[in-house]
């Protein structure tokens, strides 16, 4: 599944038999579009995400383009990781170059990666730790001395993660074909009152 639509205001008046009106419809409906599209999807994120770093890079990543009539909806994301799409539809997430993928599991580390990470060892390496169940390792810390020293672990370090459910962000194509529907119909309206 694709993360994208696009509807032609063109197309969409041929359909509902008011071609004849088109040319008094101002130019800009698609760009007035673009903005209730836009709203809509980024209300739904932050509805079903949150308002946190991750919603907020989704909410962000929407893009419009409205060229004349046309309009053009679809996510940053599309070209290169598929984030939204994922997030949308669910799924199982894997490493694209590496053999694992490197899981915080504390909240200290939350936004770091183990490479960048300063381990609290002697040899300033993280320790290694066979994971009970399942594949993978467990990436520790030691903390404290002597008796006292206990072993911290910070990243789990998994080669997939377990199937997450989707949480779908992206309209249906009913919802958008309403607002559209509603969008035209203002226009119309408007249209309308100014030519009488």
């Amino acid at each position: 599944m694709e993360i994208h639509f696009d509807f032609n205001v063109d197309q969409f008046l041929s359909d509902i038999g008011k071609l004849n009106l088109e040319e008094k419809l101002p130019e800009f409906v698609a760009k007035t579009l673009s903005v209730s599209f836009r709203d809509k999807i980024e209300s739904r994120i932050r509805e079903k995400i949150g308002n946190g770093g991750f919603g907020q890079e989704l909410a962000e990543g929407i893009r419009t383009k409205a060229d004349n009539t046309t309009l053009v909806v679809d996510h940053e994301s599309n070209d290169s990781t598929h984030i939204a799409e994922h997030v949308h539809c669910g799924g199982i997430i894997r490493p694209k170059t590496r053999k694992y993928l490197a899981i915080p599991i504390d909240a200290s580390v939350r936004d770091e990666y183990p490479s960048d990470h300063t381990w609290l060892t002697n040899d300033g390496n993280p320790i290694f730790l066979r994971r009970k169940a399942g594949r993978g390792w467990i990436m520790a810390e030691s903390r404290g001395r002597g008796k006292k020293q206990k072993l911290k672990p910070l990243f789990v370090l998994v080669p997939q993660t377990k199937p997450q459910k989707p949480r779908p962000i992206w309209l249906e194509k009913k919802e958008a074909t309403d607002l559209v529907e509603r969008e035209v119909a203002f226009w119309l309206n408007k249209t309308i009152e100014r030519s009488i």
